[in-house]
């Protein structure tokens, strides 16, 4: 899991990059008229008339800086946006009310796109590591191949090892929640007979746990391209075989015809 993570950092890097740019981007626009506003209303009033309001007005928006640092620190949860409210009503309201905008528009729009990109990029990265795919494939097999242990072991009333037709059919038809686990995961089980013959690949009459788990495996889903790739090959060697087989019985008929016909002219001369 720890490299896994580390695989995902490293191939999400180049969209982080991009995504923390993006959010720097949407601040410095806002820093740029927080820093106006609040500048333009210090400017305007002597330095000894201060209140603790305008010292902190200029502490947090007095060049494009601090103002850059005052808004990180308010989406981040640095510091409670609300306290920075309070000296830009001083300025006015319009000051005051595009900071309520700005926390609004990135906490329910940049922040939550931004996340979302970065999830979807590293689901990516998932699908074109190789390895992770294979990692990801076999936990995936091995959590399925668990859960049908499970059931073979529901379906064995007698610990004997082994399921047979009447012991699976007895406990699909008894247990509905044995029903509905099949059917969890991927299972068919409307025509038992049809499911145990499908599952028991040696025909002996008996499902052994590695049987009923390979086969519950093979099963599971709904057909797959290489399924139906694989019985598209097999028709077209089926035809080819069929039309190669009607043209030797052709050949072969019409020899028969011909000894027929030669045989009846023999019999005509006699």
């Amino acid at each position: 899991e720890v490299r896994k993570i580390f695989l995902l950092l490293a191939a999400s890097s180049k969209t982080l990059m991009w995504s923390l740019l993006s959010v720097t981007f949407v601040m410095y626009i806002f820093a740029v008229f927080l820093t106006d506003s609040s500048s333009s209303y210090l400017f305007a009033i002597d330095n000894k008339d201060w209140d603790d309001f305008d010292r902190q007005l200029h502490l947090d928006f007095g060049d494009i800086g601090k103002s850059l640092y005052s808004l990180y620190t308010a989406i981040t949860a640095g510091r409670n946006w609300s306290t920075f409210v309070d000296p830009l009503q001083k300025v006015g309201w319009m000051p005051a009310g595009v900071f309520i905008m700005f926390i609004s528009f990135s906490f329910f729009g940049v922040l939550n796109i931004v996340t979302s990109v970065f999830v979807e990029c590293a689901m990516q990265s998932t699908q074109r590591h190789k390895e992770l795919l294979i990692d990801e494939k076999r936990a995936f097999e091995a959590g399925h191949v668990r859960h049908m242990k499970n059931i073979f072991r529901e379906i064995d009333i007698d610990n004997s090892g082994s399921v047979e037709y009447t012991e699976l059919k007895e406990r699909l038809e008894e247990n509905v929640a044995l029903v509905d686990y099949f059917k969890a995961l991927e299972l068919d089980t409307s025509d038992t007979l049809m499911l145990f013959e499908l599952l028991d690949n040696d025909g002996s009459g008996a499902l052994s746990i590695d049987e009923f788990c390979e086969g519950c495996m093979r099963l599971k889903g709904e057909a797959r391209a290489f399924d139906i790739n694989c019985l598209i090959q097999e028709s077209k060697k089926t035809k080819h075989m069929v039309r190669k087989l009607a043209s030797i019985s052709s050949d072969r008929l019409a020899l028969i015809d011909q000894r027929m016909a030669d045989l009846h002219m023999i019999v005509a001369r006699l």
